[in-house]
């Protein structure tokens, strides 16, 4: 701010021969002033003069015009919005709140069996009817005893030689007959299915465990074999021989002949393989696979039994 100046002054070229080694004061309103001559002719602050600051407003002579400076600067644009500040401590808990009114006065009821059925009575003259299937009746109840804690395994049930050889994991027991399930040699089957039995004359049987049907593409049961039921062992006691699936049979084919294979009976007979039968048979079918079973099972000690792992 100028005072006694017809024209403002180039602050520039003023600011330029200010001392840098002096404070200028400060006044009552914040304002830093200063005083410089002015020329008698022009009535304007001479060029390349030099200023001479003032302590307060209104200290310049008439020969000078009165400069000033605001301390404080423009506003700055708005800052950005800081980060959320931590909750603060849980507030003290407020006053109890008002009783509430009482409530209505209840009705005292009755309830009373009539035939089938609940009736409800009240004081009110209200009334309702609980409809039943049939009079309640309480059964007496008996009571749970006491057992004494016993310790017993809970292993495989295994089938096991004379000699103690572990044969196989048995599945079941009928009378002289253990089936048992074999390991297999492909991953389409979980177990194969057979029997060993103690036979009628002290020794010991390996075969089915019931009857499969060999089946023949001629008549005459000639040419390869092929088998229906993939997950059992099936046994052919005129050759000696066993058969097995490498998977379940998918293919649907026409056959001409068929017979039925051996198996193992409860008591540990042998029902031998039957007879050929010439007749057509539309069914699904896979090509029987030769089986050799284990050596501990054919070497196997008579008699068998079942025992449970622990």
């Amino acid at each position: 701010m100028i005072k006694n100046a017809t024209a403002p002054l180039p602050v520039i070229a003023i600011m330029a021969v200010i001392p840098l080694f002096y404070f200028p004061a400060v006044g009552a309103e914040d304002a830093i002033y200063s005083c410089v001559k002015i020329d008698k002719n022009t009535g304007k602050p001479k060029s390349g003069q030099s200023m001479r600051y003032a302590d307060a407003e209104g200290e310049c002579n008439k020969n000078e015009a009165e400069i000033s400076w605001s301390v404080v600067g423009p506003a700055g644009p708005k800052g950005d919005t800081g980060p959320e500040g931590p909750p603060g401590p849980k507030g003290d808990a407020g006053e109890q709140g008002l009783t509430g009114l009482p409530g209505a006065p209840g009705t005292s009821c009755s309830v009373q069996q009539i035939d089938s059925s609940a009736v409800i009575t009240c004081e009110d003259g209200t009334s309702a009817a609980i409809a039943s299937a049939g009079t309640v009746v309480s059964y007496p109840e008996g009571l749970l005893g006491k057992v004494d804690p016993t310790i017993y395994s809970t292993g495989d049930v295994v089938v096991v030689d004379a000699a103690g050889t572990v044969l196989a994991k048995a599945r079941g027991v009928d009378d002289q007959k253990y089936v048992v399930a074999l390991p297999p040699t492909t991953n389409d089957f979980d177990f194969w299915s057979a029997a060993i039995a103690n036979g009628i004359d002290n020794s010991l049987v390996f075969g089915s465990s019931q009857p499969h049907p060999f089946r023949y593409l001629e008549g005459g049961c000639q040419g390869p074999r092929f088998l229906s039921s993939g997950g059992e062992v099936s046994w052919d006691d005129q050759t000696g021989q066993y058969f097995v699936l490498e998977q379940h049979p998918q293919d649907q084919i026409l056959f001409r002949s068929e017979k039925s294979g051996a198996f193992v009976d409860a008591s540990g007979v042998v029902v031998s393989t039957g007879q050929c039968v010439d007749r057509e048979i539309i069914s699904t079918g896979s090509l029987a696979i030769p089986y050799y079973p284990a050596p501990e099972i054919l070497n196997a000690v008579y008699p068998v039994h079942a025992e449970q792992l622990p």
